[in-house]
């Protein structure tokens, strides 16, 4: 009898394990690294049905055709869109490239999806969002995997809850020399703080350190509201070392964040008639796991690309140009508030390179 029941139980998860059909034609635009790794093994798990992959040069067209002889490769946008089969495209190219790819892809009312970062400052983001508008495109949404993690859904969660006083957030990473330290890396952890805190107001910049293998530290204090935090933002370490740490006091405890990794709340302790119960009795705290990542087990929601928010970020792009869905929580629109910061900031540290 038990194992009967148990067995149904898994034939009914395995069932809603399934992922959903989806109809609708693909195209993407880059071949790179981080697309190869992170967002075409998603790709092909939807079974997303992908008619174009656009390259850089004949070259890469060529060894794009050889791993994906399913699809039609290229080096010209152009073959892409002259298509109207093709309902939405992804975007990971050189972030320098990327404004004026997702440009054209809305000016022809295609869905978009386009890797962090869709822009480098707050003007050229309000006119992608004022291009998808005027084109009638609704499913425009940036590569910002944080909001779509499951951790950071939790949280958010419970911030609703529980009301935030003041965070700490670290940052910290290896050297970034071939890019835009701002809106390639230090958008990930600014853009968490906003999401989760709201509306951003810089009240300190203390320090930016160089150092001498070209590391940038940035000591922040930021204001959302009645909400406080301070933020360190560091490439002065190392790659293999890296480190995202958020720890957020609320009016019922404290809440710590490693995102992809756990998430912790240890509640703060009683004050009867206004004195500290650990004052009057020793008690040991209890720490509460409100969600931690099983390595160990090989299922979906345990998977490295599920719990950084990858898997989410695009089932959710794909259900919206379906019209299942209709909303994302990184749509271009919604990251108005995060430009903002980064706009406030970038004077501020290209002032003392």
């Amino acid at each position: 009898m038990l194992h009967d029941l148990i067995d149904r139980l898994r034939r009914r998860r395995n069932r809603h394990a399934l992922p959903a059909t989806f109809s609708a034609g693909y195209a993407f635009v880059g071949a790179g690294r981080h697309a190869r790794q992170n967002l075409y093994p998603i790709v092909d798990y939807l079974r997303l049905p992908l008619r174009y992959v656009c390259c850089a040069t004949a070259d890469s067209a060529w060894a794009v055709q050889a791993w994906r002889p399913d699809v039609h490769a290229t080096c010209r946008l152009e073959d892409v869109l002259a298509d109207p089969a093709v309902r939405a495209v992804f975007v990971a190219a050189p972030a320098a490239e990327q404004p004026d790819l997702a440009s054209r892809i809305l000016a022809s009312g295609r869905a978009l999806f386009v890797e962090k970062p869709p822009c480098r400052d707050g003007s050229r983001l309000a006119d992608l969002v004022a291009t998808a508008r005027r084109h009638g495109v609704t499913a425009a949404v940036a590569g910002l995997q944080h909001r779509c993690a499951p951790d950071v859904q939790r949280l958010a969660c419970a911030l609703r809850r529980d009301a935030a006083a003041s965070y700490n957030l670290t940052y910290r990473t290896g050297p970034y020399p071939e890019g835009d330290v701002l809106t390639e890396l230090f958008i990930h952890p600014l853009d968490l703080a906003v999401h989760l805190f709201g509306p951003a107001r810089v009240e300190g910049f203390q320090d930016v350190a160089r150092a001498p293998r070209g590391g940038t530290t940035l000591h922040l204090l930021l204001r959302h509201g009645r909400t406080c935090g301070n933020v360190t933002l560091s490439t002065a370490g190392a790659w293999d070392e890296m480190e995202e740490t958020l720890r957020v006091d609320t009016t019922a405890g404290r809440y710590v964040l490693r995102p992809g990794e756990d998430l912790s709340f240890r509640r703060w302790p009683g004050r009867p008639l206004g004195l500290p119960a650990e004052k009057l009795r020793r008690a040991a705290g209890v720490e509460e796991r409100c969600w931690k990542r099983q390595g160990a087990l090989p299922e979906l929601c345990q998977n490295e690309l599920y719990v950084n928010g990858f898997y989410d970020e695009i089932r959710r792009f794909a259900e919206m140009v379906e019209g299942r869905a209709f909303r994302h929580p990184a749509a271009l629109a919604a990251l108005t508030d995060t430009y903002a910061l980064l706009d406030a900031l970038r004077p501020r540290c290209e002032g003392r390179g």
